[in-house]
Formats: structure tokens, sequence, C-alpha cells
């Protein structure tokens, strides 16, 4: 739509009714996405563990801390891996290729319509092949850095199950813990890590 409003008026002229509906429609769609879409999921990613972790302090809040503590402490421990100046500088460094990426696609398709007029089979690709393939070395480079910290972060989050397992028993075994409690922190403690 904002296309429409600054081009200039012969070129909206020369759409006509249905061009302008067109661009307005599709910019009606892509908003009534996001609003049916993204944020009914962004609202249950962020409210639905903290109803989750409040509902469990109300239940048994020791076992409700132990279970809300292995999702912090597997994030931080994540973030602390990946905030260091090397992975700062991996990212800056993926956002230059990228836009030199971008600006050497532009410049052989730019060229393409020359070749085709002189009959050449291909316009020179080598630039481009060259960018690309930089980036994919950068690209396996940063997910070798990353992997390490992402499996120790996933394995954290994994055993949180494990753990409520094994203390919410000790606690109904000793009487601390009602069953049906237990039962529910079974359910529901795993899901709080879900949007991490």
């Amino acid at each position: 739509a904002s296309q429409a409003m600054r081009a200039p008026a012969p070129r909206v002229e020369r759409m006509g009714g249905g061009g302008l509906v067109k661009i307005v429609m599709r910019a009606v769609d892509q908003l009534d996405h996001f609003i049916s879409h993204h944020l009914p999921d962004l609202a249950t990613a962020l409210f639905a563990p903290l109803g989750v972790a409040a509902l469990l302090m109300l239940l048994h809040w020791p076992l409700a801390l132990v279970t809300l503590a292995l999702p912090l402490l597997a994030l931080a421990l994540f973030r602390l891996s990946v905030a260091t100046d090397a992975n700062r500088e991996m990212v800056e460094t993926f956002g230059g290729m990228k836009a030199e990426m971008s600006g050497r696609l532009i410049e052989y398709v730019s060229v393409l319509p020359i070749a085709r007029f002189f009959d050449r089979r291909a316009a020179d690709q080598s630039a481009l092949g060259q960018i690309i393939e930089e980036t994919h070395a950068l690209e396996a480079r940063w997910v070798a850095q990353a992997l390490t910290p992402f499996a120790l972060h996933k394995a954290i989050l994994a055993s949180s199950f494990l753990v409520i397992l094994c203390l919410g028993g000790w606690l109904v075994v000793g009487g601390a813990l009602a069953l049906e409690h237990w039962v529910l922190f079974l359910c529901l403690g795993p899901l709080i890590a879900d949007p991490l």
C-alpha cells in the first residue's frame, strides 16, 4: 500500500483500480495474517509458562522452584556460551557477507539480459559463487561453534521431566506432595520450557 502512495500519479493511473485494489488487499492480508497468527502465538509463548509457573508455585513451591530452575539454568548457560566476542564478530561478518552476496546477485541478474543479447550461454558467476562458498563456510563454522552449547541446553531441558519424576516421586513417597499434584507437575512442568 505504501508503494502506491509513493508512486507517481501517471504510474498509479496505469495501474488502474484493479491494481490498486490488489496492492491494498495484499497489505490487508499480511496484516491479518500477523494479527491472527503471530499475536496469539506470542501471547501463548509469554503467558502460558507464567500461568503454569504460578499454578505450580501454588501446588508445591519447592518442587516448582526446581522445575523453574532447570529451564532458566539451560537458558543462562546457552546465553553465556554464545555471548562471546567471537560470536558477535561472526554475526557481523555474516551480515556483511549476506549484503555482499545480495549485491553480487543483483549484479549477476542485471548482466543476464546483456549476455542473452550477445548469445552467451551464461554470465560470469565466479564472484557470486565465491561469496556463496565463503558464506557457506562461515555458516558451517558457526554451527560447529554453537553445537556443544546448544546440545547442553537441550539436554538440560530434556532432563526436566526426569528430575520432576524422581524428586516428585520422592516427595510423594515421603507424604510431602499429593499424587495428583505430582501428576500435574509431570504434565505441566516440562511445558514451561517449550518457548525456549
